[in-house]
């Protein structure tokens, strides 16, 4: 036996109590009185544990007012037997406003996980099936697992500039952390460096997109445990591939434990803006001067410090980080992290529509930005009969310096995310084509990705022609095209994304540099290519587009940037480039082509 310290912060609540029971034990023993230390607002209690695995929640009264959800029930705190305990009781029916302005919330209480709990059982073990927090002891000290790290001080991981992110949603790509284990030898042949999870924290019910998380510390049990998510994550590391998590630090889940702690001491009364609501918001404006204290801020950072120590994450997006409206917040947390990290960090930002002032570079706090402006026009170029339309778009997301950005890294490119349909189901959809015709088109904007300035994500699936479109619901991948063999066309378009990224590592010095010049445009048959190149002007590779819907035919490209004999990437084709900077070429309707000097 051993003590074992139980705390919960709730500066303003009366009342506390801690239920608590071994992990093997079918029912709480009656509640356990928490004192309360009102100089620093920390209920508390100090219980002698032996070793083992423990079950417990937090009861209290709540200065919360909730309409329907949570449901709350009247009692009186220590009665074992109150309603709140069942899971059947009926929802508090008082409205809002009625509740608001109530005399006293004293006759509320609700039952629930401690904020902090890094391990939830969703289902419980009692009668009531309701969540409770999972605590393994030993010796007196929490233990969260015991995996042992293999490659913490692994050096062979790519720079915060040379990224290929693959994204995932876990449940939708395999199933399981152990799962993705098994498909690095299929994110090796395909050229990814990175993979960037959808919200790995925990949710309720069985299947979420994870952007209303309901507990920030715990590991979502469908996808596996704590250990297994090190262990996937250590195993990618050890193949050099880095691993980022999505975080939701603008909204919870209406029934995560704060909302019913004191909804107004951590959220926003109401939405900043009701069109763009989730759920409860964090209020990182709220400072208690009282406690010397910015509770919101506290609570988050604490969070995102203990998944990046615990789990040695290499980064980490911001969702909704316009909405977050908080530049000095998210600075904070990620020098915190900067700190933590055993490696460069990469802080990224989904900042709609996207804008520079989010950058370190112009004074924000991330590195870099989900480049959404670069899927739109795009897109829209590939949709329209007229290129010239989209002419000065398509050059201002292809160099994003013409946005106001001061460097390829600050981007992240992308044809499709978890928010958007794969642009190849677009196109099938919007202009009606065949698979062998809206692939064609796909190479094109394929070209236009791999070599643009800034780092590149693509979306599970787009690389070998998944079609499910998007939903909030269930959507798993269907491997099957990609694992048998009568499926060849998606088995071609595998090639192809794999070939692209092989061409963006074999020449990764010239791709992630900001050398960018567009040198020839052709506004009458809408062609138009840029020159890109290393900062040592060793490695140059020409990139020719033919937007238009003709074939051209010994079309002539002038003012190619170097003389001498250039290579076509696509089959090796020799051009010879003399004094009159003229290159002659035959191109396909709406293609692109890739030119690359060979060295003397």
């Amino acid at each position: 036996m051993a003590p074992y310290t139980f705390s919960l912060f709730a500066p303003y609540n009366k009342n506390c109590a801690l239920r608590l029971k071994n992990a093997n034990t079918r029912m709480f023993n009656i509640d356990i009185l928490m004192d309360k230390n009102e100089e620093t607002g920390y209920f508390y209690k100090t219980i002698d544990l032996a070793d083992g695995k423990y079950h417990y929640q937090f009861k209290i009264l709540t200065k919360s007012w909730f309409e329907n959800s949570p449901a709350a029930a009247q009692a009186t705190l220590g009665n074992e037997n109150e309603d709140v305990s069942d899971s059947n009781s009926t929802p508090q029916k008082k409205h809002k406003k009625e509740i608001e302005t109530s005399a006293t919330y004293t006759d509320i209480i609700y039952v629930f996980v401690d904020p902090y709990a890094t391990e939830v059982d969703e289902q419980g073990t009692d009668d009531a099936h309701k969540s409770v927090g999972v605590l393994n002891i030993n010796n007196g000290q929490k233990i969260i697992d015991n995996y042992e790290w293999k490659y913490q001080n692994h050096t062979e991981l790519p720079a915060n500039d040379e990224l290929i992110i693959y994204e995932i949603h876990v449940s939708d790509f395999l199933g399981t952390f152990k799962d993705i284990i098994k498909k690095i030898d299929y994110f090796k042949k395909l050229g990814i460096n990175a993979i960037q999870l959808m919200p790995v924290n925990q949710f309720g019910g069985t299947h979420s997109w994870g952007y209303n998380t309901r507990y920030n510390f715990a590991i979502e049990h469908l996808y596996g445990t704590t250990y297994q998510f090190k262990e996937m994550i250590d195993t990618l590391h050890g193949q050099g591939i880095r691993v980022f998590i999505d975080g939701v630090y603008n909204h919870t889940e209406c029934s995560s434990p704060l909302t019913q702690i004191d909804h107004d001491y951590w959220f926003h009364h109401e939405p900043k803006e009701k069109q763009w609501s989730w759920g409860p918001e964090w209020n990182y404006d709220l400072y208690d001067e009282k406690f010397n204290v910015w509770p919101a801020r506290k609570f988050v950072s604490e969070a995102i410090r203990y998944n990046t120590k615990e789990f040695h994450i290499d980064g980490l997006r911001f969702d909704s980080a316009r909405q977050i409206r908080h530049f000095e917040f998210l600075k904070h947390v990620v020098k915190e992290c900067e700190e933590i990290c055993l490696r460069p960090f990469y802080s990224m930002a989904e900042y709609l529509p996207d804008n520079p002032d989010i950058t370190i570079e112009q004074g924000g706090p991330c590195d870099a930005v989900w480049h959404d402006s670069f899927y739109w026009v795009l897109k829209n170029a590939l949709l329209t009969d007229n290129i010239n339309i989209e002419l000065q778009n398509l050059k201002s997301v292809i160099d994003c310096r013409k946005q106001g950005y001061k460097t390829g890294k600050n981007v992240i490119n992308y044809i499709s995310n978890h928010d958007h349909n794969r642009l190849f189901v677009e196109l099938k959809k919007e202009k009606k084509l065949s698979n062998e015709k809206a692939f064609h088109l796909l190479r094109l904007a394929i070209t236009v990705l791999i070599t643009s300035m800034g780092n590149i994500l693509i979306w599970m699936g787009e690389e070998f022609g998944e079609e499910k479109e998007k939903i909030i619901g269930e959507a798993k991948l269907q491997w099957e095209l990609i694992e048998t063999e009568k499926y060849e066309f998606n088995q071609q378009m595998f090639n192809y994304w794999c070939n692209m990224f092989r061409l963006r590592h074999e020449h990764k010095l010239c791709l992630k540099s900001d050398n960018l010049d567009f040198f020839f445009e052709d506004r009458i048959v809408q062609v138009f290519a840029y020159h890109r190149y290393d900062n040592a002007k060793t490695d140059h590779i020409i990139v020719i587009i033919n937007w238009a819907r003709q074939n051209l035919k010994s079309y002539q490209i002038k003012d190619i940037p170097m003389k001498g004999q250039w290579n076509e990437w696509s089959t090796t084709n020799l051009f010879n480039v003399n004094d009159d900077n003229i290159l002659t070429i035959d191109l396909e309707s709406q293609q692109g082509k890739i030119f690359i000097l060979n060295k003397q």
